[in-house]
């Protein structure tokens, strides 16, 4: 759930800025980036809830996977704020 939901946010998130801006519906090498680095948030955050399950101390993974998190919407902040709020166009 929490792979579909991640990918929704981040994919709808992308696509509607650059679909309502104007923009070309291509994705940059950042943009790629962005979708990748989806991936590896959850798996990180698959990872916390397979160590917890086994009762181990997850919290250092915790930890981690919330810095991943917040390094993506940084990085999808930085790429679309501007487009959502004032229609810049990326290319």
């Amino acid at each position: 759930m929490i792979g579909f939901s991640l990918t929704a946010l981040i994919g709808f998130g992308t696509r509607v800025p650059m679909g309502h801006s104007s923009n070309p519906m291509i994705a940059n090498k950042l943009t790629i980036f962005i979708f990748y680095w989806t991936r590896i948030v959850v798996l990180m955050r698959i990872l916390v809830s397979v160590i917890a399950s086994f009762g181990m101390n997850y919290m250092i993974v915790f930890d981690i996977s919330i810095t991943f998190w917040l390094v993506l919407f940084t990085v999808w902040s930085w790429q679309f704020f501007k487009v959502l709020t004032h229609g810049k166009k990326l290319v």
